[in-house]
């Protein structure tokens, strides 16, 4: 059977007071049958030159989801988006653009 592609639309990723950091997003699929999985996030810091996972989640991927996250430290930051494949789907990941957090 063939696989299915699925791609992940990233809403706006917000730092608000006191390094409390929101993400929104949801699944897109390309065909009808329900979809069955989870999303992972991974909260990154940039350290040297590497990104390193801090912080992260899991959620059900067949609805919308918001990530609410209280970021450990100041830095440069990413959040890293993946859904895990389930059968017919392929996996498929985003990442948001970096983000500043100075306080």
């Amino acid at each position: 059977p063939a696989t299915l592609k699925t791609r992940i639309k990233l809403g706006t990723v917000k730092v608000g007071k006191g390094r409390k950091a929101s993400v929104s997003g949801r699944v897109l699929k390309t065909a009808s049958p329900g979809l069955s999985g989870k999303v992972r996030v991974y909260w990154q810091q940039k350290r040297k030159s590497t990104w390193k996972t801090i912080h992260g989640g899991l959620k059900p991927a067949n609805k919308p989801f918001t990530f609410k996250q209280k970021l450990k430290r100041k830095g440069t930051w990413r959040v890293q988006v993946r859904y895990i494949n389930v059968a017919p789907y392929k996996a498929s990941r985003a990442t948001s653009t970096t983000l500043h957090v100075k306080r």
